[in-house]
């Protein structure tokens, strides 16, 4: 396979951004985030009947993109320090790639990360574009839509919100989608570097491998049907494949030791409609902090696993269910990242995983007029140990999953016995 870079541009909105939103203030939860940028890619086929040719599926993109722009303007501008973002307009990178000897069903028949990366624009400089577009087309018609966007000022949500909002504009709707901007009057930004540094990750980087594990919708309802007759209340998809997972993880990896470890799990919970009042769902930025979740080195099973999760979301649904004061909210979101960085300084005595979900989040619906997408990837590994990336099926009933391990782990995780009853290693992405 050959991916050639043929074009490359600047876009910038389609109105000048007024001067009252030319300084963008981060909020605190933003500031709590890796400078890195999130990829994802978007597959679509031919399409069925008249087949938009590339240079006007092209035109489109990039005229739908410069008016979404308008709307998501701090996504034009760039990261000037820790507190705000100049709404310059200098806009997003586009990039129009050409993909050779390699038809768009090799890719999904057999989905490789390595494959994958070739998709995804990849930044150049911390102060370089907030976004970046790649538009890959493929001989047989196909096309990969791949974008990167920067994590300090937007989470899955905005990221789909964008991705929709473009995608609407390119149907002659630029006004579908509205993004509300008053995430740092809630979680305002503090001007103590000390405190807002990112969860360091430099420290526990090594050699990692990772996988594609696919749960279809069946398998899931068995896995939710095993933990209901072991005493668990209404798992949801979410947490069964969640829960099978971290065990699944901290088994590989106690499998290895002399003496067991106790295994925490770092997730993310959407704040937007759990906050009171709640936030409006277009809410931009980052609102998904993480919650910590802690199994003990005797806890063995599945059960115990999935408990831990609905503990921690049930914390953080009484918690977040009322009314808050600033310096409350503050400190609901500083406490978890505290005892988060405090363990991942204790990686030898302490198991950890990540766990970050898309689902339900509707990247499926994103048709810029030749269709919707065959396949959707997203979220970053980092090039870390132990962290998974949970998107919904094309179908919307099951969940693919992207898990980052260490070489020696990655070879008992893909070999667990209760792990491959449920989900299967790397199906081809076309069924």
């Amino acid at each position: 396979m050959k991916v050639e870079i043929i074009a490359r541009e600047t876009i910038k909105p389609s109105y000048p951004t007024p001067n009252h939103h030319r300084s963008f203030k981060l909020s605190f939860l933003d500031q709590l985030m890796l400078s890195n940028h999130t990829p994802s890619v978007l597959f679509y086929s031919r399409g069925e009947g008249d087949c938009v040719e590339v240079a006007e599926r092209s035109r489109r993109l990039k005229e739908s993109l410069s008016q979404t722009l308008t709307r998501f303007y701090p996504l034009a501008g760039r990261i000037k320090d820790h507190m705000w973002v100049d709404c310059n307009d200098d806009g997003a990178e586009y990039l129009e790639a050409r993909v050779e000897y390699c038809p768009l069903s090799d890719v999904l028949g057999q989905p490789k990360m390595e494959t994958v990366k070739h998709f995804v624009p990849t930044p150049t400089a911390n102060k370089g574009p907030l976004l970046l577009v790649q538009a890959s087309f493929f001989e047989c018609g196909g096309m990969a839509l791949g974008m990167s966007i920067s994590h300090r000022i937007a989470d899955a949500a905005t990221l789909t919100a964008f991705i929709n909002g473009w995608a609407s504009a390119a149907l002659g709707f630029p006004d579908a989608v509205t993004p509300d901007f008053s995430a740092a009057t809630l979680y305002p930004p503090r001007d103590e570097p000390s405190l807002v540094d990112p969860v360091p990750l430099d420290h526990i980087r090594q050699n990692v491998i990772s996988r594609r594990f696919v749960f279809d919708g069946s398998k899931i309802a068995a896995l939710k049907a095993k933990l209901t007759k072991e005493s668990v209340t209404q798992p949801t998809r979410v947490e069964a494949v969640s829960a099978l997972l971290w065990h699944s993880v901290t088994a590989a990896s106690r499998s290895r030791l002399t003496s067991q470890r106790s295994s925490s799990l770092i997730w993310n919970v959407n704040l937007r409609p759990r906050l009171m009042p709640p936030l409006p769902e277009h809410s931009f930025g980052n609102l998904a902090p993480p919650i910590l979740m802690l199994a003990d080195e005797g806890e063995t099973e599945i059960s115990c696993f999935i408990c831990h999760i609905k503990r921690g979301i049930a914390d953080i649904k009484d918690k977040y269910g009322k009314k808050l004061e600033e310096e409350e909210r503050l400190s609901l979101v500083l406490d978890p990242s505290i005892k988060i960085k405090e363990g991942l300084q204790k990686v030898d005595a302490i198991n950890f995983c990540f766990i970050s979900s898309w689902c339900k989040f509707p990247l499926y619906e994103a048709d810029f007029g030749w269709g919707k997408p065959i396949w959707v990837i997203v979220g970053d590994l980092f090039l870390v140990p132990n962290i998974i990336i949970l998107a919904d099926t094309r179908d919307g009933n099951g969940i693919e999953a992207w898990v980052a391990l260490t070489e020696e782990d990655m070879a008992i995780f893909e070999t667990n016995q209760e792990l491959l009853t449920f989900g299967s290693l790397n199906p081809s992405a076309l069924n």
